[in-house]
């Protein structure tokens, strides 16, 4: 038994010295990750909106986002108010109630976010028109 013993403690001894790594040398970098998206499809509505498609359909999920790129404007005495209007985007409405609105956006198992110059929605593809 006390050979076996030994045996094990010099197997995992010397495993356990070929194991170490030299800290004092930066490891080399691996290549860099291409990415595997396609070109977006674009095209403009009526309004003017430019819309940009980038269609990956290994998952059943949908996710958009809105970004307006409006120029930097000083809002003078009214500073502040995009920030507050966008935040109180998505907290209900005259049609459904705060509470209603979130209920329905959990069951969806959906995510919506807002700001002033922004917002995100991504669903399962199946809920996404609702």
């Amino acid at each position: 038994m006390k050979k076996l013993h030994i045996i094990l403690f010099s197997i995992f001894l010397t495993t356990a010295v070929q194991a170490q790594v030299d800290r004092t040398i930066m490891p080399k970098p691996g290549p860099a990750p291409r990415d595997k998206s396609e070109e977006p499809q674009s095209f403009n509505l009526n309004n003017g909106l430019k819309v940009m498609v980038v269609e990956n359909h290994k998952l059943p999920r949908v996710s958009i986002q809105l970004t307006i790129d409006n120029p930097p404007i000083l809002e003078g005495d009214k500073a502040g108010v995009s920030s507050l209007t966008g935040s109180l985007l998505g907290q209900g409405s005259k049609n459904i109630p705060k509470d209603d609105f979130n209920e329905e956006v959990d069951f969806l198992g959906a995510r919506l976010s807002f700001g002033s110059q922004s917002a995100f929605a991504s669903s399962l593809s199946k809920y996404f028109p609702e």
